[in-house]
């Protein structure tokens, strides 16, 4: 059911007018060209905005055709498709031979990794669009209603829920026992990942609707105050906040003692994850909404100007990139290949050489 790209995200005020370019350090220069070559593609029935899930040979994806994919990796040919009510914009999580993930039409789904038989389903509050997290036995996601669900994974059943005060739009953390998460209320949270019970709470000044990340003994929260913020992860404390040039509703991607982020300007941002000084920052003509992906010191972001960007994460330098047929998703490197979506229906594959 194709809906407007960013239609769960009024909750959040995505105005842009008056907000000019950031100019520190503008790279744009072309680096050493990274070789990718074309694999395939696969034309689905409506936009693809789930990040891929790549295991085992498999790849899957949800779509707004209201189903998820099974495909394989290498070759892009379909071996299943499950059937839903609504988008499933979300990334499904695999867990032994399940894989779990949710819908726009408010259920939870459990299916065989292997054939898509549905193994159960539940029925939650609101709109899914956070993919879900996983730990000892136990399946986190967050609902439009305001509430974070702990979910058995075995049966389905719900053993807790947690209210906010908001939509939970974004992916759940969980690590060292504790369950981060953010929300459309403007705070982001940590519980005890097996009791629910609040740990703390730290607010922003504005709504949040991207999921947290948590890298050691910090949590990384994109706001669409503009700010990233730098928090202690057993405390919550605020390490430190930096102000970018636009809202940011993408998670942050952080690797070699940098953070990364897109924002809705068009600019991926480098900064030092322990301090927050901004390292480098590369300009697209569209806004930026999808997680990047690092690998091997090579950044991948997805863009609304239609291209997927290969940047080099110590300069910023362009390395290699490709026009879609329209807004580019979050990819996924995984096993020599890059992955994408697009809302021109398709999925892409390519390969990474050398």
């Amino acid at each position: 059911m194709k809906r407007p790209l960013l239609v769960f995200l009024a909750i959040a005020s995505l105005a842009l007018a008056g907000c000019g370019f950031w100019s520190h350090s503008v790279a744009q220069q072309s680096s050493a060209p990274l070789r990718v070559t074309w694999g395939w593609e696969y034309r689905a029935e409506d936009y693809i905005r789930s990040k891929p899930l790549v295991a085992e040979g498999m790849i899957y994806f949800g779509c707004d055709d209201n189903r998820l994919y099974a495909l394989d990796a290498a070759s892009g040919q379909l071996r299943w498709r499950f059937e839903t009510r609504d988008n499933v914009s979300a990334t499904p999580v695999l867990v032994d031979s399940l894989l779990i993930f949710g819908s726009w039409d408010g259920v939870l789904y459990a299916v065989d990794a292997k054939t898509g038989r549905q193994v159960w389903r539940t029925t939650l509050d609101g709109w899914l669009t956070a993919s879900p997290a996983f730990a000892q036995g136990i399946i986190y996601v967050g609902v439009h209603d305001g509430y974070l669900y702990a979910v058995e994974l075995a049966t389905g059943t719900v053993l807790w829920r947690f209210p906010s005060g908001g939509a939970i739009a974004g992916q759940a953390q969980v690590a060292d026992e504790l369950l981060y998460f953010a929300s459309a209320d403007g705070f982001a949270y940590a519980l005890d990942a097996y009791s629910g019970v609040l740990r703390w709470r730290t607010p922003t000044r504005s709504p949040l609707v991207a999921g947290p990340l948590v890298d050691g003994s910090s949590v990384y929260v994109a706001s669409t105050d503009r700010h990233l913020y730098a928090l202690d992860a057993t405390t919550g404390k605020q390490r430190w906040a930096r102000e970018l040039d636009a809202t940011l509703e993408a998670m942050p991607a952080v690797a070699g003692g940098r953070a990364f982020v897109g924002t809705m300007a068009g600019t991926v941002v480098a900064l030092g994850a322990a301090q927050g000084t901004v390292q480098w920052t590369f300009v697209t003509p569209g806004p930026i909404c999808t997680m990047p992906v690092v690998v091997e010191g090579v950044l991948f972001v997805g863009s609304t100007d239609d291209h997927i960007y290969a940047l080099d994460t110590a300069t910023g330098h362009l390395r290699w990139s490709y026009r879609l047929g329209s807004d580019a998703g979050p990819p996924v490197v995984s096993d020599g290949w890059l992955y994408v979506g697009s809302t021109d229906r398709r999925l892409y594959a390519f390969r990474l050489e050398g």
